[in-house]
């Protein structure tokens, strides 16, 4: 099972989305990973948003959770400004030219009309967002 973060800004309005780039594919996906043993779902989020962007929030900023078919997904509104966004831990360690992960800040606006994955509910996220 995965544990994915849709890490909003301190103001709400953007949130971040890592482009994964493969010779193949190129693809959008939520900051998260494999939930190991022993953890439960919301302590694999954050720890997979600490390993991955070496983002530390307190279990306190999750506003909501959703269990999906392939794992759960928690919605985190920072409360603290984010310093610029780079890739760390097994990922910046398996990033090669070919194989790249780019963090980015997207506007609410602009993931209405992205793919992203896992698929989560978007329903669902305009209820939490509003």
């Amino acid at each position: 099972m995965r544990a994915s973060v849709i890490l909003l800004d301190k103001s709400g309005q953007f949130m971040i989305l890592i482009k994964r780039i493969k010779p193949d594919k190129t693809y959008l996906v939520f900051p998260g990973g494999g939930i190991e043993a022993g953890e439960i779902p919301r302590q694999a989020a954050l720890r997979e948003l600490s390993e991955e962007l070496a983002i530390q929030v307190p279990a306190e900023a999750i506003k909501a959770e959703k269990q999906q078919e392939d794992g759960w997904i928690f919605l985190i509104q920072s409360q603290e400004s984010v310093g610029p966004l780079a890739i760390h831990g097994e990922e910046a360690e398996r990033s090669t030219p070919e194989n790249r992960y780019l963090p980015k800040w997207f506007s609410l606006e602009e993931i209405a009309e992205l793919t992203i994955f896992p698929e989560i509910d978007r329903e669902w996220l305009a209820r939490q967002l509003n």
